[in-house]
């Protein structure tokens, strides 16, 4: 079984942040604004972008080699600063 591990999860409020720098789509329509954003990591190598609905659905993900990776991906689509990212590993 696949252990995920939540490394970092910052939430967008209520106020869009969305930067257009990138369009995600599910069935050919406009993903919802995520609520918040997740890094989680599993098994294998990499690092998971997962954007989520406010209870923690995830609407789609993007994979990075680096957590610095995924946190320069939510910065480019979000406004995300490295500073705002609230650590959960434990």
């Amino acid at each position: 079984m696949t252990k995920e591990v939540e490394l970092a999860v910052i939430y967008l409020g209520e106020q869009p942040r969305a930067t257009g720098f990138t369009r995600h789509l599910i069935a050919g329509e406009p993903m919802p604004p995520p609520a918040m954003l997740r890094i989680v990591k599993y098994d294998d190598h990499g690092f998971y972008l997962l954007y989520c609905s406010v209870e923690g659905a995830a609407y789609t993900d993007t994979w990075h080699e680096t957590m610095e990776h995924a946190m320069d991906q939510a910065g480019a689509e979000f406004n995300v600063k490295p500073t705002e990212w609230t650590n959960t590993c434990r």
